[in-house]
């Protein structure tokens, strides 16, 4: 493939990519402003928890805030250095909804639970609590959740050393052994902690 021609077409890869992010950014933004308006307009309401919602609030601007860091060297001629520098922001920012996103669903699930038990049994709690609404199933989830941050957190830094690896490795030959290495520990942190994000999907 001629020069020319891969370029064109990693800036038509590129050209998908900004726009995909930018449509992800827009849709959050106003799903964000829909629940601080929510938020705001049922403050003074008492059966509207408003923890998780905040929580939920928090993860959709931070997942504005990831899109538009990815987005920005993706059409503008910045560093290098600047730009790998936004990259590893955004993949930081996504590390945390990615981990607390399931977390917060799961929440929101459990107060519905517990508020149409209550209803079915006339305002009391009263016996057989739902499966979805046991203290145990809520400790699991958040369980589930603290250890697939803990390794997102893990697979950023051993991406970032992975990089900081191959550019040593280029002019050191014996490096290249632990670039090697830490691919393998990465894939496997990949692996990890992809099976818990779809663990925590089913759940």
């Amino acid at each position: 493939m001629a020069k020319g021609s891969l370029i064109d077409q990693l800036a038509h890869d590129y050209a998908i990519l900004f726009a995909f992010r930018v449509v992800w950014a827009a849709i959050t933004a106003i799903l964000f402003l829909l629940i601080l308006f929510q938020l705001i307009r049922n403050q003074k309401s008492t059966s509207i928890p408003r923890p998780p919602y905040l929580l939920l609030a928090l993860i959709a601007f931070l997942f504005v805030v990831s899109n538009v860091l990815g987005a920005v060297p993706l059409r503008t001629k910045v560093l290098i250095d600047t730009s790998l520098k936004m990259i590893a922001s955004s993949s930081m920012v996504a590390n945390f909804v990615r981990a607390f996103a399931p977390g917060v669903i799961l929440w929101l699930v459990h107060i519905r639970g517990v508020v149409l038990h209550e209803a079915r049994q006339g305002g009391d709690r009263g016996e057989g609590l739902p499966f979805v609404v046991q203290i145990w199933k809520r400790s699991i989830d958040w369980a589930l959740v603290l250890i697939t941050f803990i390794l997102l957190i893990a697979l950023h830094g051993y991406s970032l050393d992975k990089n900081l690896a191959f550019v040593r490795g280029r002019s050191d030959p014996g490096s290249g052994d632990r670039y090697l290495e830490e691919v393998k520990v990465m894939n496997r942190l990949l692996h990890g902690t992809a099976a818990l994000i779809l663990l925590l999907a089913i759940n």
